[in-house]
């Protein structure tokens, strides 16, 4: 394994960015996040460790013989908690060789920050080296001074969610929730996407975020959450043009969250939602209403709970799910 890591700022960025170590690309735009408690589900090995020393050790002193300097690191780590899986108590040495100047190892030991490791079943150091900045495969869960956030700017593509939808900041709250988790674990691997308005583009086509959560009874009282009082799930209520929007996408993602707990009272509340006034709303750009003012609906809201009831085998009458309403 050879890095390169020529900028001090390249590092710094990297760093930020497996802060939330849970983003994977979306094709075309957008984020797939995976909630902790999710990781935790489809991870055989996770554990807390501590960052107690490193070793540094010149390779080569950089210009004019060669174009940077460069470094082979040792980072002990000391293993503090085993939330999951077979990983001993014993120092977790991961070397790193030809790596440029790198002052956040020093500081990360100063500081004895901590991370949450996500590994395979057996996996070696030398693996687990291989992914530490090629792969998101770690919680950073530094810097350790009490009541400092996990993240000094958090961005909507920054974050560490949990599996009722909340974004996570503080060190603190991340090993609560895990231990919590790993504790009492859903009898079943299934899991859930919801799509995220907020950190998406309002056309729902061009940027799409998602984040995955495990199917358990807590994802049932979040979809009736979801769809009894969506606006306490969105952040940016100053921004009122976009809020009713959020408001109908994440009822929609509720009542598309409840197709795995078929009950009578869900049943019930699926019904009454076959006429329910949620709407996306974008001007209808076809041949025949082009030169109109000319806006389309959709009943998204209304749409997904058909399906869901369908999908039950519960007959109802299809409800109206698009129009079209041309302003005078």
């Amino acid at each position: 394994m050879r890095y390169v890591c020529l900028l001090r700022l390249t590092l710094v960025w990297l760093v930020a960015l497996f802060t939330a170590a849970t983003a994977g690309a979306q094709p075309g735009g957008g984020f797939d996040y995976i909630s902790l408690e999710a990781r935790l589900l489809q991870t055989p090995e996770v554990f807390q460790a501590t960052l107690t020393n490193f070793a540094k050790t010149m390779v080569h002193p950089g210009p004019p013989n060669h174009p940077y300097a460069a470094y082979d690191y040792a980072l002990t780590f000391r293993v503090d908690h085993v939330f999951k899986g077979s990983q001993t108590n014993r120092p977790l040495v991961l070397k790193f060789a030809d790596v440029g100047t790198c002052v956040e190892f020093e500081r990360w030991t100063t500081n004895r920050d901590a991370f949450l490791f996500f590994a395979s079943n057996g996996e070696t150091e030398a693996s687990l080296a291989s992914r530490f900045f090629g792969e998101v495969n770690f919680i950073y869960l530094g810097p350790t001074v009490q009541g400092k956030k996990l993240m000094l700017e958090p961005d909507a593509f920054n974050r560490v969610y949990d599996q009722n939808l909340v974004i996570l900041t503080q060190p603190a709250d991340i090993l609560n929730r895990a231990r919590a988790f790993a504790r009492n674990p859903p009898a079943t691997s299934n899991t859930h996407k919801f799509y995220l308005p907020e950190p998406s583009s309002t056309d729902h086509y061009f940027f799409n975020c998602y984040l995955t959560v495990p199917v358990d009874s807590t994802l049932e009282a979040t979809a009736r959450h979801l769809i009894a009082t969506p606006e306490d799930f969105i952040a940016a209520k100053t921004n009122a043009a976009r809020v009713p929007q959020w408001c109908s996408d994440w009822r929609a993602e509720g009542v598309g969250a409840l197709q795995y707990f078929q009950s009578a009272r869900n049943i019930h509340l699926l019904k009454s939602l076959l006429t329910a006034p949620d709407c996306d709303t974008n001007k209808d750009w076809s041949t025949q209403y082009r030169n109109l003012n000319a806006i389309h609906k959709n009943y998204v809201v209304r749409r997904r709970a058909f399906e869901v009831l369908q999908g039950w085998n519960i007959p109802v009458p299809r409800p109206v799910t698009e129009e079209i309403s041309i302003a005078k």
